[in-house]
């Protein structure tokens, strides 16, 4: 499905054959010349370029030299702070001066600043009124990318525009389902970006074969990238390749700290290997991988009886081709995919505002004056999850009976958590006075959920080959579940002769609680402070969480 593409002076051709600063170059003088045309009187521009070609560095610079006033919409925390550090320093300037970022926990932006990143999160929270002059261009990246708050800011974006109170809108995206963004978006230009000179092999494999692959591939000195389904899985493939391999092997997902992050861009003197979940899908290119590792699975968040959760879930299509963009920018590349045949797979992953509780979505948006059920979304939510939601607000005690929000409501729309985790920091606050430690308890609980829980899993961290699937591929392990009596000895095991279920390592660090697992990961989490890494690592705590 090829998108239309506008006529221009500047060669696709003869920009595909460039590289480094030669290409970055043309690449500007391209896009100024196309967006300037295409922003004349205000209107909405989709910019469609593989990963690494330059749309949300290249792309923005030329708006800012345009002389607009750049707000930058991007999924993660991370990816605002990283981006800005990056742009700052091809501008030779400092993070907070003419670029600078913004999230929920943290912001650098000066009356100076003229391009800043922020989350779609924080656009969410704020709205979009700040935008309403002429000079002012609001560009939402990762257009493809399933994310609900992502989903809302383009839904908030189609209301702006017909109130006209948005004027210039840029969508960005490797991966886009043109048809429904043209849909939504009439008349909107459609720009693409040449591709990066660099060839990149795409190899399918068993997924028995990817630790050994990975191996390999490092003792070449190959350096790689391996997506995985999550933490257990990042952890358990670095913990079983290090048994075996020197090699530099890197966490990456979204819990761990800057300082931690950085690392994955770094060079060193071996091979490296990152271990990553969907977060080095997007973001700025690490220019010294040559290799990629793709397992066929991902998370994605859904409810399950009521409930919200994360399951294990197939990539789609269009998340593979975006990994495998990761490789050949500087030099060519082998992409490995551990999966079925691509053609088996869905176009685009299912929008994520349909698979989840809508209850912080919409409770934001009234914290706004707005309704969840009069956007216009690509793919709206039911009627009964904006039922089930305002019903659980209400509950809660952050709305009334005719859905105006209470002034609990006001204040736990502000917390960049779930709002449940919300009402029990807001209460335990109420209660600073005369016992502190409650709301010190409560923002560790709040803490240790947001990172998905500090205690290390391999539920995922491997394969095995009796585990396979109807298409033959090798599917995770199964969760174990661990059988305790009330005072936290193991029970017999069952007459059939199975094992009885052994202690966890890390239940010595909080006696026998067994009435909540997030009291039990409190007390592990106080105890594990007054230990080093090594010690955590060895009673299976997750030192960095």
């Amino acid at each position: 499905k090829e998108p239309r593409q506008q006529s221009s002076g500047t060669s696709f051709e003869s920009i595909a054959k460039l590289s480094g600063t030669a290409r970055n170059k043309a690449l500007q003088e391209m896009l100024q010349d196309r967006l300037s045309r295409s922003l004349m009187d205000g209107g909405v521009v989709i910019v469609i370029g593989e990963t690494g070609s330059g749309k949300s560095t290249q792309a923005t610079i030329a708006l800012e030299k345009l002389g607009f006033i750049v707000r930058h919409a991007v999924p993660r925390r991370a990816l605002s702070e990283a981006l800005s550090q990056y742009i700052s320093e091809l501008g030779n300037t400092k993070v907070g001066q003419e670029v600078g970022f913004g999230h929920g926990l943290a912001e650098a932006i000066s009356k100076n600043t003229r391009h800043s990143i922020e989350t779609h999160g924080r656009f969410v929270v704020r709205g979009l009124d700040s935008l309403n002059s002429p000079d002012q261009v609001l560009v939402i990246d990762e257009v493809h990318e399933p994310n609900e708050l992502k989903e809302t800011l383009v839904a908030e974006a189609i209301q702006a525009l017909k109130d006209g109170t948005l004027h210039n809108l840029v969508l960005m995206s490797a991966t886009p389902n043109i048809e429904s963004l043209l849909k939504a978006f009439p008349g909107a230009q459609v720009i693409e970006l040449p591709p990066n000179k660099h060839f990149v092999e795409f190899c399918q494999r068993d997924l028995s074969l990817r630790e050994s692959d990975i191996i390999r591939d490092l003792a070449q000195r190959e350096s790689g990238l391996a997506f995985c389904s999550g933490k257990s899985e990042i952890y358990g493939s670095i913990r079983s390749i290090s048994e075996v391999s020197k090699a530099q092997l890197l966490p990456w997902h979204s819990q761990l700290p800057m300082v931690e992050q950085r690392k994955v861009f770094e060079s060193y003197p071996s091979a490296k290997c990152i271990f990553s979940t969907n977060i080095a899908q997007t973001g700025i290119t690490i220019a010294d991988i040559t290799r990629g590792y793709s397992s066929p699975y991902v998370r994605r968040a859904t409810i399950k009886y009521g409930t919200p959760t994360l399951e294990i879930a197939p990539k789609s299509r269009s998340e593979v081709v975006q990994e495998m963009g990761r490789l050949g920018k500087s030099c060519n590349g082998v992409f490995n995919w551990y999966g079925p045949d691509l053609n088996e797979l869905p176009d685009h992953a299912p929008a994520q505002i349909q698979n989840i509780a809508l209850e912080s979505i919409a409770l934001k948006l009234l914290a706004r004056g707005k309704r969840i059920e009069r956007l216009e979304y690509l793919e709206p939510p039911s009627s009964q999850a904006i039922h089930l939601a305002y019903r659980a607000l209400e509950e809660l005690g952050l709305t009334g009976p005719q859905r105006h929000i209470t002034k609990l409501g006001e204040r736990v729309a502000q917390i960049p958590v779930d709002v449940n985790l919300g009402v029990m920091l807001v209460k335990a606050e109420q209660h600073l006075a005369h016992a502190p430690e409650v709301l010190r308890a409560a923002i560790d609980i709040a803490a240790i959920v947001d990172s998905e829980g500090i205690i290390q899993s391999t539920a995922l961290a491997g394969t095995t080959k009796s585990n396979k699937g109807s298409n033959g591929h090798t599917t995770p392990k199964a969760h174990k579940k661990r059988d305790w009596n009330a005072q936290g000895n193991k029970r017999s095991g069952p007459a059939d002769g199975t094992p009885k279920a052994r202690l966890p390592k890390w239940q010595k660090l909080c006696g026998m609680e067994q009435d909540s697992d997030l009291l039990a990961q409190l007390r592990v989490f106080r105890a594990a402070l007054k230990l080093t890494p090594e010690q955590c690592e060895k009673l299976d705590v997750d030192p960095v969480a």
